[in-house]
Order: C-alpha cells, then structure tokens, then sequence
C-alpha cells in the first residue's frame, strides 16, 4: 500500500478529475506513480506531459528509451518502475541478458553500439552527475542536440518518477520486489 491514500473520485477537485481522466485515457489507469502524484495536480499535470514527451515523441528508437528508462529506475532501485518498464525492454527487442545485467546492478554484455552511447551516458550522468565529451558526443553524432536533450528528458522524468514511487512506496502490482538494494559506495 502507498503511504499517500488513493483519493475517491468522489473527491476529486474538477483539476484531479480532469487529470485523472487524461492520465486513463493515456496510460490506461490511474496506477504506479499518477496516483500519489494526484495529491500535487501541478506534478501530476508536469509528469504526465513530460512522460508523454519522453515516451512518445522522444526521437531515440523504442529500445533505446526502454534501456536508458531501465537504468534510471535502476539506479533509483524504484521496484514499480523496473516491473513496469523491464517488459516493455523486453518488447522492444532488448536481448533479455542486457535486461538481467542491470537488474542485478551490473554492466551489461555485448551492448550494439548504440546501447553502449546511451547506457554510458545514463551511467555517467547518474554517476557523476556529468557526461564526458566522449559521452556527448557519442549521442549527438547518431540522434543530433534533439537526441542529447531528449536522453537527458528521460533521465529526469524517470529519476522523479522513481523518487515519487519510492517515497510513496508504490507496490508492484503482484506483490515482488524485482530489485536487490545496490551496494553503497562510500
């Protein structure tokens, strides 16, 4: 159970209803991270316009969104997240071996080289909070500047909806907890 309570349609303001019927007819229900984000509609409205963006109008192929989405959530240890999102990889052709390497919090295996910009950059940019030059350019020489910046949408839409998730402490629908704690480095 979230530790935000679900608000009855019921008692909806017209701004959490008008949100809550654009959030069902988009992404099919009020689940996962829009249901506590319906306690702040100005964070509901700014993630489900950006998740709109990032998921489809982004200019990177499905894979490649799937597998920078996975290594946000990741990173983030945000269970609701990979148990939504690791199907959707494994939908878009990610080789299912990339998709365990992560999960176990380890470097994947045998990356196209376009996994391996878009993977280096996440890392790097969760890492250190920066991307190299190398890093950068590796993006913008295949998916141009529109590339770079759609990537990094997917980074900060995907950090704060791990955030959301985690501090509300959104279950997995089935109950399982996809994700073992990665280990602190101090």
């Amino acid at each position: 159970m979230s530790r935000f309570p679900e608000i009855s349609p019921n008692d909806y303001t017209d701004e959490q209803n008008e949100l809550a019927q654009k959030v069902a007819s988009s992404r099919g229900s009020m689940r996962g991270p829009f249901s506590p984000a319906l306690h702040s509609p100005g964070i509901l409205r700014a993630i489900e316009s950006t998740g709109a963006h990032v998921r489809f109008h982004n200019v990177l192929p499905d894979d490649l969104k799937e597998l920078a989405t996975l290594v946000m959530g990741r990173f983030w240890g945000a269970q609701y997240e990979w148990y939504a999102h690791s199907s959707l990889a494994l939908k878009a052709e990610i080789d299912p071996a990339i998709v365990e390497a992560i999960r176990k919090g380890e470097a994947p295996k045998n990356l196209t080289p376009e996994q391996a910009a878009v993977y280096v950059f996440c890392i790097e940019l969760n890492g250190t909070h920066q991307v190299s030059d190398k890093a950068f350019t590796e993006v913008r020489l295949r998916w141009g500047t529109r590339g770079v910046m759609d990537l990094i949408g997917i980074c900060g839409h995907y950090t704060m909806i791990s955030m959301i998730l985690n501090v509300a402490q959104v279950p997995t629908p089935d109950g399982t907890v996809p994700l073992a704690p990665l280990k602190q480095h101090k």
